[in-house]
This record gives structure tokens, sequence and C-alpha cells, in this order.
């Protein structure tokens, strides 16, 4: 109820923390703020600034610890949330109030120095790419090279020193890049990160987002300051983010991902390198994966509809970090609404109001078909149930180009971010080298009809985004290759194709919508196939049939050009007739079809 001030994401927060759930305390600034900071002109309303520092004193006197505090710091991460979602779109920051000092006291504290370290070193790569505008990958050029000279194969191997080293490396580069210091005073670190979440509210990505969604009406973004917990604490520590039932299909199951001595943002911001499977949790962490699999019950009851949630492990304690309505395709869409209906947890008019209309026409995708002389690739995560074939580009910025060429386009990345929202739009399919299907990337591709595959087995891509390889197969930009959503298999050149059938839970569904229903629904067809349909799904008539449409392939084209252009006018009547005998029949078979039902020709 209180979404529109709070935003979705806090507003569930207080709903699940009141339910007594594991939930870090914070604190929420409204939505209405927001609004108010652009219609000020980007200055915040009156009392603001005391408001917030008055409720983070409350914070800090709740949790012993405070901000920036050189023996015991409080830690606390800033992450937007509008009324209605807007997955990764917005920026957020964790772990703000670290910094040179504040560091050692969190080490002698915790009694882990590296995990201390470590922390420091992800806030700064978070904080620079966020609030000082250096590019994420200038900070990974830096680390592969401390890797390198010190032959250290991954990052969570690096000692103490080798992360002081890095983060003095980093220190540097953001003086070089940004031209300032990294701030040191916690105060200065929160009231940029809230600034940036502001202006996130009206960058390109998020605005494209809400028009395309018809969330134009939106005022602006709350704001929720929590407490940090730490997946990366040590190595019974870990975060991932789980569905209540499998997004993709429907089914029943806790479907998922973690990874162990990690922070989520690495996970939900598609950087994690193949994470677990949540199934693996089963027989690494029964324990866990048994809470777990508890409060998705508790949170899918309660809500009365399939959830989404991360998650963060600290030293072998679970934390919920949020819960919301989970995205998912359209035949998921129609299942969950069927099977929460037949378990009692919601009633039918409930179950078709959380259908968005616009899933349905991603309802009949199209899936592969391969042979036996298909070449196979390579292998990643399935990500979507699409499949989708198109040229190889390795480089984001030539997307709206080739787009405008006219090309079909498989986008192929080492990672991408909700960020690249505006491009993923243009492309048919996604290829990474890393990341999950539960970032908010993957989520984001799957609810705009999207293919997907994700980190895929020994994709590598040239430093000058060029070309690729997929193990010993060499991918230049322009070839053409194929991905299956469904499987995570990657196929050279294009691959034959299938709809797939209509789930057989779309009929129950329609009839429950059918006794609800004001009006009757008609189909917009451009020629029999469409009409038939049409009829289906469960149209109850032809709303507009365009005669031209009728005209549109190839063979009639020729006529009309024939008739048209010749000045042979024996020839021309008789193309002519040809064209109305062709008219006539296309007309009759509609009636046919529809057999009584309101036409519109």
């Amino acid at each position: 109820a209180m979404k529109h001030i709070l935003g979705i994401k806090a507003s569930r927060i207080c709903e699940i923390y009141r339910m007594g759930m594991p939930i870090p305390p914070g604190l929420v600034v409204s939505t209405e703020a927001c609004g108010k900071y652009y219609e000020g002109n980007r200055t915040y309303p009156q009392g603001f600034e005391q408001e917030i520092h008055d409720n983070l004193q409350i914070l800090e006197k709740g949790v012993g610890k405070k901000l920036g505090n050189e023996k015991d710091p409080l830690l606390i991460s800033l992450r937007a949330g509008a009324e209605r979602q807007m997955p990764g779109l917005m920026e957020s920051c964790c772990n703000v109030g670290l910094n040179d000092n504040s560091v050692i006291g969190l080490a002698r504290r915790s009694g882990n120095e590296k995990f201390a370290w470590d922390t420091y070193r992800q806030f700064i790569e978070d904080f620079g790419s966020v609030n000082m505008g250096i590019n994420r990958e200038f900070f990974d050029q830096v680390k592969q090279v401390r890797m390198k000279e010190q032959n250290i194969p991954s990052l969570i191997q690096m000692s103490v020193p080798e992360l002081k080293n890095l983060i003095s490396d980093y220190m540097s580069l953001v003086v070089k890049k940004s031209g300032r210091k990294f701030p040191q005073n916690p105060e200065e670190q929160l009231w940029m990160t809230i600034e940036e979440i502001y202006k996130s509210w009206n960058y390109k990505r998020s605005i494209a987002y809400r028009r395309m969604n018809d969330l134009l009406w939106l005022k602006g973004t709350g704001v929720t300051i929590q407490s940090m917990v730490f997946g990366n604490f040590n190595n019974h520590s870990g975060a991932g983010r789980v569905f209540s039932r499998n997004p993709l299909t429907g089914e029943k199951e806790l479907y998922g991902e973690y990874l162990m001595n990690l922070q989520g943002e690495d996970l939900t911001g598609g950087r994690a390198l193949a994470p677990h499977s949540i199934e693996k949790m089963k027989t690494e962490f029964p324990k866990i994966y048994k809470e777990l699999v508890n409060y998705a019950n508790i949170l899918e009851t309660h809500f009365k509809d399939m959830q989404d949630f991360q998650f963060t492990i600290q030293d072998g304690k679970l934390y919920i970090l949020y819960s919301k309505d989970a995205k998912r395709t359209a035949t998921a869409a129609l299942k969950v609404a069927a099977d929460i209906v037949h378990e009692g947890k919601s009633r039918e008019c409930e179950a078709i109001s959380r259908i968005q209309p616009a899933t349905f026409k991603f309802l009949r995708c199209e899936q592969v078909k391969p042979s036996p002389t298909n070449k196979l690739l390579g292998k990643g995560i399935p990500g979507s149930l699409s499949a989708a074939t198109g040229e190889v580009l390795f480089n984001k910025e030539k997307v709206q180009e080739w787009t405008n060429k006219g090309k079909n386009i498989i986008l192929v990345t080492k990672e991408c971010s909700s960020k690249d929202y505006i491009a993923a739009n243009s492309v048919q399919g996604v290829l990474t080298q890393q990341g999950g299907t539960t970032s908010d990337f993957a989520i984001l591709l799957r609810d705009i009809g999207k293919t997907c595959v994700l980190s895929c087995d020994n994709l590598k891509i040239a430093e000058d985004l060029s070309s690729g390889m997929i193990g010993n197969h060499q991918l230049r930009e322009g070839d053409v290759i194929t991905l299956s959503g469904k499987t995570g298999e990657v196929f050279e050149g294009d691959v034959p194709k299938s709809i797939i059938e209509i789930p057989k839970d779309y009929e129950e569904v329609m009839s429950w919508a059918n006794t609800f229903s004001r009006a009757s629904l008609k189909v917009n067809a451009f020629g029999i196939e469409d009409v038939k349909l049409g009829k289906y799904l469960g149209a109850k008539g032809v709303g507009v049939y365009r005669t031209e449409a009728c005209f549109l392939n190839p063979e009639r084209l020729k006529l009309i050009r024939i008739a048209l252009f010749t000045d042979n006018m024996d020839l021309k009547n008789k193309k002519m007739q040809e064209l109305e005998q062709l008219h006539k029949e296309d007309i009759k078979a509609i009636l046919t079809e529809m057999d009584g039902l309101p036409c519109y020709i």
C-alpha cells in the first residue's frame, strides 16, 4: 500500500521485516523527495539533509556502529527503487563509509584483514564507476595487470599485501581519470551516492525503459539505505538470488544462483564468472538451502505471487535483502497463474491481474531444431526460452549503426549490465563471457523477449573488439551464429527453428479472463494465418483486416507492379482480375474461419 511513497523495493523490505525475516536494518528516502529534487531544479527539498542526518543517527544507535568510525565503522548500501520495477537501470552503491582509516578498524573488529581490504577494493571499483565517471573496464585492466605481474590466477587468491598494492594502483587511477582524490569523508560519499541515484532516474536508459513500459507517469525513485552484511566475509559466506519458481518455465522449483566468498552486486551486476546453480547448495549447504525453500514459500504465500529475492550469507547466517514479484516469460506467467490458483494461494481474478499483457507478444517464440550437420560451437548457461540468429557484433557502441542498416545482431560481449538496455532492445540475442541467469540484465532481456546465453564455455574476446574465440573456433565480426536460449547452445550459421506450441495453461487462464471480461477480444490480422491464430487464442472476431496487407508477399507484389506500370491495357486488366480473385478468396477464407463472428475489413 505504501509503494507509491516508499518505492516497490523498500515497501516490500518493510513488510517482510514486520514478518520477522532476517533483514539488515535501514531507512528509506521517499520517492516524493526525488520528485521535489527535480521540481526544484536539482536541489534538495528544505530540511532534507538534516532529516537524513537525524535518521542515520537512529540507524547508528540501533546497530551500535557509526558511519566512518575508525574503530568499528558502520558501512551502508544505497539502492534505488521506484513504485514499479526498473531492474538494475538506476545506480546503487555498497560499502559506503570505508576509507583509508576505517578499513583498518574493519580489519581489527572483524579479525579478518583480507576481508576488510577486499571490501575496500570492491568499494573503490563501485564508487569510482558510479559516482566518479570512471569506466569499470579501467579498474579491470589495472587488476589484470597486477594479477599477471604477480602470477595470481584469481582475485580470491590475492594476499593482503597484494590487495593493498592493487588499492594503491586504484587510487592513482582515480586521480588520473577523475582529476581528484578518492573521497575519504563518509558523509561526502553518502551524498555523492544519493545525488547519482537521483541523476540516474533521468538517464537515457531509465527514460527509455519507462517509455517502453508506459511508466512515464512515475514521479521519482526512492532510496533504501541499509546496514551492510558481507558475502565476502569468509569461506562460510556468500551471496545469491533465487526465484520461488522457475522464471523461464514456471515450474514449482527453487531457481537461482549463488557464489561463495562474494558480494551480491557482482552477481546481480552480471560480473560473476559462472555462478553455481542453487541446486548445488542442497549438498554444499543443506541448512541454508532448507531456509531458502522455507522463506520462498512464506513470501510467495504472503504476496500471492512468484517471488524474486536476493540473499547474503555472512559467516553461516542467512539474511534476506529484499523480495519482489518476479519477472517471468509468457510461458511461465501462464503456468504460475494457473498453479497458484490451484494451490489456493490466490484467487483467479488476482492471478489474472498479475499477468502483464505485453508478455503475450513473446508467447509464440522460436526454438532451434538443429540437424546433425549444424556445428555446435559451445555452450553456456540458458537464459531464456527463445532462439535467435544474427551477425556477430562485439562492440556495443556499433549496435545503432548496424540496426540502421537493417542487420540482425547477436551481441557477443564479456559482460552486460542493465546500463546496456538501449542497445539490448536493438539486438536479436546476447552471448556473454561471464554473468548468470539471475543478473539484472538477464532478467531485463527475458522481459523484452530477447534470447540470451550466459557464461559461454571457453569464450574469449579480443581487446580491440574485432574478433573472438569459442574454444578453437574463431569468431569474426559479421559471422552468423545461432543461440538457443533454452539449452544454452551456440551454433555456427543459421539453424532451423520452429514456433513453440501454445502452453497448455493458456486455455484455462483465458477462460478465467473471459468470465471477468466486459469487452470481447478481436484479432488485428494481416492474413488468414493471423486470423486462425487469433481464433485459437480466443479472439471473438476480426477487429481490423487491412486489405493492402494481402498484397505484400513477393508473388502478389509482382502482379501489382505489372498492373501499375505496364502500358498494355489487356495485360493490366488481366492482372487486376487476378488480384481481385485473390482478394475475394482471402476475404472468403477469413469469413469462413470466423464462422459468423464480426469481421471488420
